[in-house]
């Protein structure tokens, strides 16, 4: 019984656009390539990061578009009170999490449902506060993990306790101290590294899910959107070093560890990913590369980017963990060429099947709001797609990578997809 993952960063899922007056149509047609793209890897998980409350309701609609076979789940992405972290009631769309929750959509059997958890909306649910309370839930918050450890700044400035028991974790904003040893100094002041690198309240936790790989295989997927690291501040790494202590991606024998830890974790420098590369199969993970993941239109300074420039920092990956011959394969999935591109590509026929509305009345409202940074050059070279043009046949000096990467982050993300397959 194989099974493909799909963990994707879907830019503020529900609200791209604000209030653009053709949202609703955007929206919509966003729904219909995230099937395309589901359909074409035969997924049969997705996460979704960046969801925005204004997005759930399109987790229905993503359900109805996939069939009856289908579920979904989703919660907000922070802790919204302090205590103990237990029910959904204690979670919000937070500014200091960038509003942000996780979605997660599943084929039928897919999923395993988490026994005992409160912390979700429910399976199918919109509206928490008129649904049977006898639902079952498939995604939640990490809420504990092994103790941090501060003790070898020289390899990792965040470790953790192998043989620690489980306890309260938390994760940064997108600003947080730099950890230096096992204290802080700041203004006179001396801090645990424990209190300065993490906080509690209002920052982006990870979400878990576990997948049914076969009949006799259940697999913990932890996914993790990590803060931005706003000025120069290292939180994407803290973040994504703090997540890999949390209980769903710990085991008593590690020959018989079995998980995925997947998302964006923002960890863009190259002496940041070094440690990574270091670092992760030295607890355990697969050997992994980065691979380009954003998705970018313009250059620095002006002008358009063209060929494969348009693709940007390394940002969105999956660290596995499996007994040996078991591993998933982990893929970054070159949307723009197979899919919009490619003359059979599936979501090229969907923008062409919509060419009517796009050039009638999208594109125009894009230019006349201004929004995504729409432009005449960016509706000449959308034309110029819609009308069929290919290579560098396009106008303002683009070229066909110029004009997916319009398409792809107007009407999808700013993300490439990782796909995760079981065989």
């Amino acid at each position: 019984m194989p099974l493909t993952a799909v963990v994707w960063n879907i830019e503020q899922f529900g609200a791209r656009l604000g209030t653009f007056t053709k949202g609703k149509t955007v929206e919509e047609l966003r729904c219909q390539l995230v099937v395309q793209l589901m359909t074409e890897v035969s997924a049969d998980v997705l996460v979704i990061q960046e969801l925005r409350r204004d997005g759930v309701m399109y987790l229905r609609r993503l359900k109805a578009l996939l069939g009856g076979s289908w579920h979904f789940d989703w919660l907000p992405g922070a802790q919204a009170t302090s205590g103990d972290l237990t029910d959904f009631d204690q979670l919000a769309f937070m500014p200091t999490a960038n509003n942000e929750g996780y979605g997660v959509l599943w084929r039928t059997g897919k999923l395993a449902p988490l026994v005992g958890s409160l912390m979700s909306a429910g399976m199918d649910t919109v509206d928490t506060t008129t649904a049977s309370k006898k639902r079952p839930h498939y995604i939640d918050l990490s809420t504990e993990g092994k103790k941090l450890k501060f003790d070898e700044p020289t390899t990792t400035p965040i470790g953790f306790d192998e043989d620690s028991a489980l306890e309260s974790v938390a994760f940064p904003h997108s600003t947080c101290p730099q950890v230096v040893d096992n204290t802080l100094e700041t203004r006179g002041n001396s801090y645990s590294s424990n209190d300065a690198a993490q906080q509690e309240i209002g920052s982006r936790r990870p979400c878990r899910v576990e997948m049914n790989v076969s009949s006799s295989r259940t697999v913990p997927l932890v996914v993790y959107h990590a803060p931005v690291g706003a000025r120069s501040s290292r939180s994407p790494l803290y973040g994504t070093l703090i997540g890999c202590s949390v209980d769903a991606l710990q085991f008593d024998d590690p020959s018989e560890a079995d998980c995925v830890y997947a998302g964006d974790f923002n960890v863009v420098s190259d002496r940041d990913q070094a440690l990574l590369t270091t670092y992760m199969p030295n607890i355990g993970y697969d050997k992994f590369n980065f691979n380009q993941s954003m998705v970018h239109v313009f250059k620095f300074g002006g002008g358009f980017r063209t060929g494969t420039g348009v693709f940007g920092s390394a940002r969105d990956i999956a660290f596995v963990k499996a007994p040996t011959g078991l591993a998933p394969a982990t893929s970054i999935t070159d949307v723009l060429w197979n899919d919009i591109i490619e003359k059979t590509g599936s979501m090229r026929n969907l923008f062409f099947t919509n060419a009517k509305t796009l050039q009638g009345k999208v594109f125009p409202a894009l230019v006349a709001e201004q929004k995504a940074d729409w432009n005449q050059d960016v509706m000449d070279v959308a034309n110029a797609y819609l009308a069929g043009n290919t290579g560098n046949n396009f106008p303002h000096g683009a070229d066909q990578y110029t004009a997916a990467a319009i398409m792809y982050t107007t009407f999808l993300s700013d993300h490439l997809p990782v796909v995760i397959t079981y065989k």
